[in-house]
């Protein structure tokens, strides 16, 4: 494994930074023959649009799972839900599929790889944790609660699974119980859930006077899953679906399973800035975003090759759901409707993404806390800290900019409440805040200070190289892998 390399993709922001078309493009690039997911879960929704205009948004499978020779590890550190990975596989199974009637499929099926169900190619962790639809439905019933103080929460019951584990641990299920246990077993253990959940809702509802106000998904959710064919009905399913993916038992077949491999790709899930430890509190979700999870797995697995960690940040800044945003733009102007996604729309649980101007503070304290967070696991084939960057969306920053529109970045904040101060990028960093209770407050009293940084996207990501202090090893003009502009140790293509 020595001259192999483990890429780390980690989100510098607040998350849609465009991480899955990057894992995409480099596992096609480098020849990876493995995706680990390595924090976070189902929340996450990572879109891949191919060249010939195929188009999956992942959520619990690896980016690079287009390309039927590549695997997907759910790491112990990923939250699985295995119902929505049911629902996920079958339309991935059906994107996958409409390249059988070209003649690289044809070339494909003839080599029996064509039409392989998807949920062959991926590997659970036995100790990974459970997202079951009575944590989902608890989510979203407290953040509809918060009102117009909602965190941010995606509502898939990420945080929920999470809180059970850590005050109520005998109620959490690992992916390995699911496949070990008997269905009579899991419908008793779902049971216990079940008539949790429901007290935590029932003191919600009367706590906020809730009953009658409740949007229709959450009476479709209370009107089955407090029912009593539920938990039978669930562990049916549960069962059933375990018995269909590879469980990774312990580390020895984890380190077999990249034994197998030789080049790899992490897949991060959300961005540092909503980090469980250095997010602006309350508006975190509970994972951490940093590299240190993959770093762990790789020294429990002895990994002898390079690590690099590239960190993934849009030419502008973005922000979905509430919490505090610096730079944003409002209100937003016509001519910046188009830096809209496509495949980002409005949600009921986050609203729509929010658009501002490229912030070097913030992108810089995000790069002090992932050095701090991968110290422990440094080493001299990987040091501690981002390697990398990876820009998107420089494409609509072209555009932006080539009709003649100015475009700013912050490189300051200016402290609005008493006696003058400016945050430069070094000073907002995370030894200075004890809390990050703190950063939020502070991040309510600030203005931005902006400079004109050229008039080209080349001048911009020259200033952004110059701001952060790291090359910029990938830029992306578009949502697909031929829109990737390469320098760096990434220049020549390597794919083995």
């Amino acid at each position: 494994m020595s001259e192999h390399t483990a890429y780390v993709v980690v989100d510098l922001g607040y998350g849609d930074a465009g991480k899955g078309s990057l894992v995409d493009a480099l596992t096609a690039r480098t020849g990876a023959r493995l995706n680990v997911r390595f924090n976070g879960g189902g929340q996450a929704a990572h879109n891949v649009v191919l060249p010939d205009g195929r188009h999956h948004t992942f959520s619990q499978f690896g980016s690079g799972m287009f390309d039927p020779d590549v695997r997907t590890y759910l790491s112990r550190h990923f939250l699985w839900n295995p119902i929505a990975m049911q629902s996920e596989a079958e339309s991935l199974d059906a994107e996958i599929a409409k390249d059988e009637t070209s003649a690289k499929g044809r070339a494909s099926q003839l080599a029996g790889r064509a039409g392989d169900n998807v949920r062959s190619r991926i590997f659970v962790d036995k100790e990974a944790l459970v997202v079951t639809p009575w944590h989902q439905a608890t989510n979203r019933l407290r953040e509809f609660a918060r009102d117009d103080k909602r965190h941010g929460s995606c509502g898939v019951g990420i945080g929920e699974a999470m809180l059970e584990a850590r005050d109520s641990p005998h109620l959490s299920l690992r992916a390995g119980d699911l496949q070990d246990w008997t269905v009579e077993k899991l419908r008793w253990h779902l049971e216990e859930v079940s008539a949790c959940n429901l007290t935590i809702w029932a003191n919600v509802l009367r706590q906020h006077f809730l009953e009658f106000d409740l949007p229709p998904c959450l009476h479709k959710d209370r009107d089955f899953l407090f029912t009593k064919e539920a938990p039978l009905k669930c562990a049916t399913l549960f069962k059933r679906i375990a018995c269909g993916v590879r469980m990774v038992d312990g580390a020895a077949e984890q380190k077999r399973l990249f034994d197998d491999t030789e080049d790899v790709v992490f897949e991060g899930a959300q961005g540092i800035l909503i980090d469980e430890k250095y997010g602006y509190d309350p508006h975190t979700t509970w994972s951490t975003c940093t590299s240190r999870n993959a770093r762990q797995i790789l020294k429990e697995i002895g990994w002898v090759g390079h690590t690099k960690v590239i960190g993934a940040l849009r030419a502008y800044a973005v922000r979905h759901g509430n919490g505090p945003f610096v730079t944003e733009i409002k209100p937003l102007a016509n001519e910046l409707q188009s830096f809209q996604d496509d495949h980002n729309v409005h949600n009921e649980w986050q609203g729509s993404l929010r658009i501002g101007w490229f912030d070097a503070v913030a992108t810089h304290y995000a790069m002090r806390a992932e050095w701090e967070s991968s110290f422990d696991y440094a080493s001299y084939h990987s040091p501690p800290g981002i390697h990398s960057l990876a820009i998107t969306n420089v494409d609509r920053m072209k555009k932006w900019l080539r009709a003649g529109h100015p475009w700013s970045v912050c490189t300051q904040y200016k402290w609005n409440g008493d006696g003058p101060l400016i945050f430069e990028p070094g000073c907002f960093a995370p030894p200075n805040f004890s809390l990050s209770a703190d950063m939020t407050a502070a991040l309510l009293q600030v203005t931005p200070v902006y400079e004109r940084k050229g008039n080209t996207d080349h001048d911009l990501l020259v200033a952004i190289e110059s701001l952060l202090h790291c090359p910029i090893e990938i830029a992306s003009q578009g949502p697909t892998r031929d829109g990737k502009l390469w320098s760096g140790s990434l220049a020549e293509p390597h794919r083995k």
